[in-house]
């Protein structure tokens, strides 16, 4: 939630203004005058400003220049006001504002639009500067002068080079390339073909006083994120910097949200081994690899013994935590090549590629045996497993699944906590 600080002095206009804000769950902070609004900045990590210009003893804009010169300054300002002139406009624009809005034209619909966009730039500012960002430019003014906008704007893992051999012999991967197009002894388009094929996934961005459109599209074509021109402005620089660092982040984050719903689709929810369907396709394959290279393929089918008794007697809490501990123990006997899944309820199957009969029993007894070893919490606890092992001898996928199954059940019924084979 935003904490956003309101500076007014009409009572119609605060009630308004925190009613919007309430109504949208943020926290509301009205101040009648500029030391107010001070005293609250001090005492709160205010999100968002909302001033009006007109007070008495000080104007709007002197508590906007105040804000600037401060340690606040970063906090983003919304100007509300009465007056509405192309020129007021040009000028508070100048001072830094995101916005200038006519007190009469203020409703939910403008008010929950700005919101949402300053909730979202909060949620990534830290990750903005948190990026490590790589500068090559030839020109130690530049340098310089880069140098002095990243350490105001509080970024801390930034990397200057002023030797293009130096800047293409660091291997160590940046999330984000700043780079000058005109450099001694490679032409920058050349680099960046490097560079994009090295990092298909950073932001990259030329920086040249090089105005011709031609070759602004090209280099955006090849590969740059972004062209700026030089001399640039400090604040138009880190605007539009910000701008592909947040895409970048967003850009992340949806990649790694996708591959864990990638991984659910493939992993039971409980043990984190692979379910049931996904083995299954993975049998098929390592079938049809057996089939083509004459290689070994065995299965291993087992389940818990007496496991209805362990839930009745202990809760289902603790016949998860077994569910749990038992496939953790099975997968640090594994190779990285085996595929252990959870068939359904407390029956497992285990793939075993390239391994023949001998080599999957083995398999089978050492996690017999160490399943019978776990120890828990309640030291009554004691579990123990059967198993049925097949070896695969150019049989469908349901036939070699039914006879490993069967050895199972014959395991079951002789006495349980054993390891049947064919």
């Amino acid at each position: 939630m935003l904490k956003i600080l309101h500076l007014e002095e009409s009572r119609f206009i605060k009630k308004k203004m925190g009613d919007i804000v309430e109504s949208t769950g943020h926290f509301y902070y009205p101040a009648n005058s500029p030391r107010e609004a001070i005293e609250t900045l001090e005492k709160e990590a205010i999100d968002l400003i909302v001033t009006a210009l007109e007070f008495d003893g000080i104007s709007g804009e002197d508590f906007i220049k105040t804000i600037n010169n401060s340690k606040y300054k970063n906090i983003p300002i919304i100007v509300l006001t009465s007056t509405d002139t192309m020129e007021m406009r040009e000028h508070l624009f100048s001072l830094g504002v995101v916005d200038y809005l006519v007190k009469t034209e203020v409703d939910d619909s403008i008010m929950t639009t700005y919101f949402k966009a300053f909730k979202q730039m909060k949620m990534f500012s830290h990750d903005v500067k948190d990026v490590n960002v790589a500068v090559l430019d030839d020109s130690e003014l530049s340098l310089s002068l880069i140098r002095q906008i990243f350490e105001l704007a509080g970024f801390s893992q930034v990397t200057y080079y002023s030797d293009p051999n130096e800047f293409m012999k660091d291997e160590k991967g940046y999330d984000v390339y700043i780079i000058d197009l005109i450099l001694p002894g490679i032409s920058g388009d050349e680099l960046l073909l490097k560079l994009r094929h090295r990092h298909p996934k950073s932001v990259i961005l030329i920086m040249s006083s090089v105005t011709n459109y031609k070759t602004i599209s090209t280099t955006l074509l090849i590969g740059a994120d972004d062209y700026i021109m030089k001399p640039f402005d400090a604040n138009i620089f880190m605007a539009r910097l910000k701008v592909q660092i947040k895409y970048y982040l967003m850009m992340c984050d949806l990649e790694e949200k996708n591959a864990e719903l990638r991984k659910m689709a493939i992993t039971d929810g409980l043990t984190k081994v692979y379910n049931r369907r996904y083995a299954m396709h993975r049998l098929e394959e390592e079938i049809a690899r057996s089939e083509r290279y004459k290689h070994s393929l065995s299965v291993i089918m087992f389940d818990l013994d007496n496991f209805k008794r362990v839930n009745d007697v202990y809760g289902h809490q603790v016949g998860d935590d077994v569910l749990v501990k038992l496939a953790q123990t099975c997968q640090d006997l594994l190779r990285s090549s085996d595929v252990m899944s959870r068939f359904g309820g407390e029956e497992f199957m285990i793939v075993l590629p390239e391994a023949n009969y001998d080599q999957a029993m083995l398999v089978a007894e050492k996690i017999r045996v160490k399943i019978e070893a776990l120890t828990f919490d309640d030291e009554s606890l004691k579990v123990t497993i059967s198993g049925g092992v097949n070896s695969f001898k150019n049989q469908s996928i349901n036939e070699l699944i039914r006879v490993a199954d069967e050895n199972l059940y014959k395991a079951k019924s002789s006495g349980k906590n054993c390891i049947i084979g064919s």
